[in-house]
């Protein structure tokens, strides 16, 4: 046998080896060694996403149907004046909170947020009375196994020194109710704010 004809033998029987099948025959003339067929190869069984079982539901979906992902709530909040409890005794003794009533970051606007049910990522947008924010969190699988959420309320404009806070809400159904504490920047303005979404068609 020539050196090169030695060489792709060698390399044949190599890939025999690593499962990749041959089909030439041995020095010895024995029968081809038969290549598996497609039918008899180790296949691994295939996984779908699936959504939590509490998000599923909340968006109206069969664990046997769950639904696309990220699901989306849209609606209205209303602001209103907050107030901030300080402890009267000992060292703050005499200390009161004067916050300012002006009538700034009170009323109604929209508010609206997807959950991606593969990473728990919560984002969202508000805009009206408060100003223009940004939502943002992630949901535990603890928390939506409770139908239960919570997020950050940041600004879109990070200088402008306007509301900012954290908010929670509670799933039911296809409805989201919740809540939102926010301040200013400079602490003088505090709004208790209420929201109530829903899920898109």
């Amino acid at each position: 046998m020539t050196r090169a004809a030695s060489l792709l033998s060698t390399i044949a029987c190599a890939l025999c080896l690593t499962g990749q099948g041959c089909s030439h025959p041995s020095s010895g003339g024995d029968t081809p060694t038969p290549t598996p067929s497609a039918s008899t190869r180790a296949t691994a069984p295939s996984v779908s996403a699936r959504a939590p079982g509490a998000s599923a539901e909340a968006h109206g979906a069969s664990p046997a149907n769950p639904p696309a992902i990220p699901f989306t709530w849209s609606g209205t909040y209303a602001s209103a004046p907050g107030s901030l409890y300080v402890y009267d005794g000992g060292e703050w003794k005499g200390v009161h909170f004067r916050g300012d009533d002006a009538s700034i970051g009170l009323g109604e606007g929209p508010l609206s947020f997807t959950l991606d049910a593969t990473t728990h990522e919560l984002r969202g947008t508000a805009s009206g009375p408060i100003g223009d924010v940004i939502l943002a969190g992630v949901v535990s699988p603890d928390a939506l196994e409770h139908n239960e959420i919570t997020f950050s309320i940041l600004r879109k404009d990070t200088t402008d020194r306007g509301f900012t806070g954290t908010g929670v809400g509670k799933m039911s159904g296809k409805s989201i109710a919740g809540s939102m504490r926010l301040s200013r920047g400079d602490a003088h303005v505090i709004r208790d704010v209420r929201f109530d979404v829903k899920t898109t068609p």
